[in-house]
């Protein structure tokens, strides 16, 4: 995967586009077809949200969905078989989103043992503790799963380079504080905070994804104008597969740019 996200950006040096679901949402059968929808209109990423307790960066939408698949679908080793199964046999790459409270109860060599068998490209865990991003780091070495490292708001340079050797994927940086659903405003501090981590991640190869805020095609490219190398969008995505299969395709469509230009069900 990492020659896939290193390659975020393609020749002309667009950026690219990493939709966020909840694993099987909202359904089995819709899910699907929402993932199927993603690969002729080119989409190539796509997060996979799984349920805990409390999913404490997530707004009301995210959380409210997150609950939905958690009543539905309680047992969680099939819950990530299943929807990264669906992802993989759609032609995307699936990036596994799970909270550290639910990773230690599931257990770190249990959970990468279940996205081998689901097919996982990368994992994803924004809360994760500096002893369980090291387990996860050495548990997933060698197996091809990419460890993709969150940076909140708040994190310093020392920490952000604590965290740099351990992540294999790409940098996930929070575009703005507190939780899911609110709005990029994009500006000179953002544009100065995401080229010092840029200028942090080049040794190290890792493509720097901007998070949190983005909802419309104009705040993708607000994004992609202050150096995002992919633009990733969960509460307006969620919406979008609320209102159903056919205005999930138009708002996919608006974030055309973005987007593989052959279709990936083409390849």
């Amino acid at each position: 995967m990492k020659e896939a996200l290193n390659g975020f950006k393609d020749a002309t040096g667009q950026a690219s586009l990493i939709g966020y679901m909840p694993a099987l949402y909202p359904d089995t059968n819709r899910y699907h077809q929402i993932l199927g929808i993603g690969a002729e209109e080119g989409l190539r990423f796509m997060e996979i949200g799984l349920p805990c307790r409390d999913p404490h960066l997530d707004g009301a939408v995210i959380r409210e969905a997150l609950k939905a698949v958690e009543t539905r679908k309680p047992d969680f080793p099939g819950l990530i078989q299943a929807a990264g199964r669906s992802i993989e046999e759609s032609g995307l790459m699936g990036i596994a989103m799970v909270y550290n409270e639910r990773l230690e109860e599931c257990g770190i060599d249990v959970f990468v043992d279940q996205c081998l068998k689901a097919g996982i490209h990368a994992v994803l865990v924004p809360n994760i503790t500096d002893r369980n991003r090291l387990l996860l780091y050495e548990q997933t070495t060698g197996t091809g799963i990419e460890t993709v490292s969150f940076l909140s708001f708040n994190l310093d340079e020392k920490q952000i380079e604590s965290i740099l050797a351990q992540t294999t994927g790409f940098l996930y940086m929070q575009s703005i504080k507190g939780s899911t659903g609110g709005q990029f405003v994009p500006g000179e501090e953002s544009r100065k905070r995401l080229g010092r981590i840029k200028d942090m991640a080049f040794e190290y190869r890792l493509p720097v994804a901007l998070g949190f805020g983005i909802n419309t095609p104009t705040d993708a490219a607000n994004a992609a104008a202050i150096g995002a190398d992919a633009v990733i969008i969960g509460t307006a995505f969620v919406k979008a597969v609320q209102s159903g299969g056919e205005a999930f395709r138009r708002y996919l469509k608006g974030f055309s740019a973005f987007l593989r230009k052959e279709a990936l069900c083409k390849l």
